[in-house]
């Protein structure tokens, strides 16, 4: 099943809050391992540092050159 992230942006923040399945949808509960690559903008950020929090989980970026396009 395809994850439908909800990205929001902050000023240097970017909030990601990733759900897995819908409301009402009948969930397993097999574990089974995944990956998914959520594509975030950078096309208009200044140089500096950012920060991504998923679900409560952060981490930073730094962007070396202004990407105006």
């Amino acid at each position: 099943m395809p994850i439908t992230p909800n990205i929001s942006e902050d000023d240097r923040l970017f909030t990601l809050k990733v759900t897995t399945h819908s409301v009402g949808e009948v969930c397993t509960e097999a574990l089974e391992p995944f990956m998914e690559i959520p594509l975030v903008s950078v096309c208009h950020l200044e140089n500096g540092t950012y920060t991504v929090n998923v679900n409560g989980v952060t981490d930073t970026f730094e962007l070396d050159v202004h990407m105006p396009y």
